[in-house]
């Protein structure tokens, strides 16, 4: 079985409040675990009771170069905690959501405030699509390539 170490659930919980105002109740039933060295994974707490497992949860941040205090979110955690994400949010209208799912960079209007570089959560009507890296002119995707999606027509 693999290694998982815990990791301190006050400074992870605390990082996506700063981050994107998710609140600490939102973590209340979740266990968060460490799986070598760059990446931190979260879990149900008492699902992985009595049962062997290779991976565990979702894979909820990673370390960076480029992130605040050295993390960044994933896709996977900004969209199942996106109910929950209240600040660092971009919603695009339907063209450049296309161009954000294609993996292209999106460029962002004036109505985007400059908060500096940052992660956010990226939506189209309401709909969390994934993880995009922020400046006052620009929204870079985060997306894996092979999770981007070539003429992909929305509604």
């Amino acid at each position: 079985m693999p290694r998982f170490e815990s990791v301190e659930r006050e400074a992870i919980i605390a990082w996506w409040a700063e981050q994107f105002g998710i609140p600490e109740e939102a973590f209340d039933d979740m266990v968060f675990f460490r799986k070598g060295a760059n990446a931190v994974w979260m879990v149900v707490d008492g699902l992985t009771e009595g049962v062997r497992y290779d991976t565990v949860g979702i894979t909820i941040m990673r370390s960076s170069s480029i992130g605040p205090d050295g993390w960044r979110p994933t896709g996977t955690a900004l969209q199942a905690l996106a109910e929950h994400i209240t600040h660092n949010r971009v919603s695009l209208d339907r063209e450049h959501a296309v161009r954000f799912i294609a993996g292209e960079e999106v460029s962002l209007t004036d109505e985007h405030e400059d908060e500096g570089r940052r992660y956010v959560l990226v939506c189209y009507k309401g709909r969390a699509l994934g993880c995009g890296l922020a400046s006052s002119t620009r929204l870079i995707p985060q997306v894996s390539k092979d999770r981007r999606i070539r003429d992909i027509v929305l509604p």
